[in-house]
């Protein structure tokens, strides 16, 4: 008989993310069977570095079957403090442009989202808030449809 387990030590929600131009992605290579994939870039001098309201980000990836074959929806939404002149300039830079999303999620892991060839695409909505204790934010999300699902990494590329 086969069985799925029930992990104990599971968090949810991300603590970590970084977007790369696909361009700068020279391959994705698969760890022969042990479902870890290697990520080779150029450069990461265009890459960035996510730096999101504590708890903020998650990502959700929905399998969906169509006449081609599987396809799956991914969304890595979070937010971002304080609409102001400096994060709508560093904004501007984001979009419209394609994007590869890696992230490690709240138990350590790494996963890779998208490929050059699938990359997401960055959007925005600012937040003001109605009250006081609400949040001044901009939220955001990387999105796309995929053929293939986010990937586990075994490590991130040096310099990340």
């Amino acid at each position: 008989m086969k069985t799925l387990s029930r992990e104990i030590d599971n968090l949810g929600g991300l603590s970590r993310l970084w977007c790369i131009p696909p361009s700068m992605i020279i391959e994705i290579l698969p760890e022969r069977s042990n479902g870890y994939h290697f990520l080779q870039v150029y450069s990461l001098g265009s890459a960035w570095a996510i730096h999101a309201i504590p708890e903020s980000l998650e990502y959700i990836e929905t399998e969906k079957q169509a006449d081609a074959g599987t396809i799956y929806e991914a969304s890595i939404t979070g937010r971002l403090a304080k609409d102001c002149p400096e994060l709508h300039q560093s904004l501007k830079s984001l979009r419209p442009k394609p994007w590869v999303v890696v992230y490690q999620d709240q138990n350590g892991s790494f996963k890779l989202v998208g490929s050059p060839n699938e990359p997401l695409w960055f959007s925005t909505e600012l937040r003001t808030s109605a009250s006081y204790a609400g949040l001044n934010h901009v939220r955001f999300s990387f999105s796309g449809s995929l053929t293939i699902p986010a990937r586990f990494l075994r490590q991130l590329p040096e310099g990340m």
